[in-house]
């Protein structure tokens, strides 16, 4: 076996003592392995870099994405990584918790004889132009051997993008393709979505007529009886509602679905078919025209799927900037805002943000931006 990819997986602890007991006792093949969206967490870490610093350990690529892997955790790998020659070229620690202080952990590494790494992947890790400055005498050590650096979806900052840009150009640097996209404050911040805050108001004569809209247009409730709606050329055969406000720029809003509610949310084309034989037309998520995040832990576009390691999802904040085609999903928490899901794309159309309901009601949340934190 040279590939194994253990994702969603619960009982990452079990797995890390398996993977320890095969590369410290047998020979191994493996040269592939992915524990990404199976809360695997420092502890883990310290379990894994066992493997990591045996002399039987033959991995070249290891992807650790969608967990909680903080600064202890880089330093555990990091110390691995520099005990001995490895043969770890490719290494996925994107959407974790590192912050700056992780990535001076791994610079450390970077910048060791014994760390041979040629691609490092960084997304979503809240990186801010301290990281920079902690990358930059790592780039052009005469033992780093980076080809590949994502830092997108962080807040780099101007000079921390120039930073890096100059050490490419240097002729000491390895570093063949940097990623700096998408480097805005709020990747950093979460809470600072809030200042995008939209005011939406569902659209009535698109909704379904098993759907019954109360306070001011801004909860939607599964009724079982069914409503009656007149006839309108944009209602939904099945229970699902449309936003009046086709939006385009960037906007920001949250939802929040009762215990009972079995519920999508997301946003769509004004031109998602409205009913038909086949549901996929017109579903939340079925079609290329829409996309959502379903309470139950799991994407949908384009009738297809992607599952996630996550609980049920009550509290849900949405982020869109249409110009750079990105949606992003949140699990939001009266103290943070937990990153799930982005899409990043390009939109051809305003979007409409969405629901659909097969039991209990949402309710879209007023954010008062006069009252955000920075």
């Amino acid at each position: 076996m040279e590939k194994l990819r253990l994702n969603r997986n619960y009982g990452i602890t079990n797995i890390c003592n398996e993977i320890v007991a095969a590369f410290t006792s047998d020979s191994s093949n493996l040269r592939e392995l992915e524990l990404s969206y199976t809360n695997f967490k420092d502890s883990e870490m310290e379990i894994l870099s066992v493997a990591l610093m045996s002399t039987r350990c033959t991995l070249e690529t290891l992807r650790l994405g969608h967990n909680k892997l903080t600064v202890k955790g880089c330093e555990t790998l990091a110390s691995a990584l520099s005990s001995r020659p490895t043969p770890l070229k490719e290494l996925d620690l994107s959407y974790n918790d590192l912050h700056d202080a992780g990535v001076e952990k791994l610079c450390n590494a970077l910048m060791s004889p014994d760390c041979g790494l040629k691609t490092l992947r960084l997304s979503f890790c809240k990186v801010t132009e301290d990281g920079c400055s902690s990358l930059r005498p790592a780039l052009t050590s005469k033992n780093c051997s980076l080809r590949m650096l994502d830092l997108s979806f962080n807040h780099l900052t101007d000079k921390g993008i120039k930073m890096l840009k100059e050490k490419q150009r240097d002729s000491s640097c390895s570093l063949e393709s940097l990623n700096v996209d998408h480097t805005e404050e709020c990747w950093v911040n979460l809470k600072l979505l809030r200042n995008y805050a939209c005011d939406l108001t569902l659209d009535e004569n698109t909704a379904g007529n098993k759907l019954t809209l109360t306070q001011d247009h801004k909860r939607a409730t599964f009724d079982y009886e069914g409503i009656q709606y007149p006839p309108h050329p944009d209602r939904f055969d099945t229970a699902q509602v449309l936003c009046k406000e086709g939006l385009t720029g960037r906007h920001y809003w949250e939802v929040e679905c009762d215990l009972t509610s079995d519920a999508k949310v997301g946003a769509a084309y004004k031109s998602i078919v409205r009913g038909g034989d086949c549901s996929t037309e017109f579903s939340l998520g079925g079609n290329k025209k829409s996309w959502c995040w379903n309470t139950d832990g799991t994407f949908h576009h384009n009738n297809s799927t992607e599952w996630f390691l996550v609980s049920k999802t009550r509290s849900l904040g949405v982020y869109l900037d249409w110009p750079a085609g990105i949606l992003s999903f949140f699990e939001v928490s009266p103290d943070e805002v937990t990153h799930l899901y982005t899409v990043s794309t390009t939109f051809t159309e305003p979007l409409c943000p969405g629901f659909s309901l097969f039991n209990g009601s949402i309710y879209i949340k007023e954010i008062n931006k006069n009252k955000i934190k920075r």
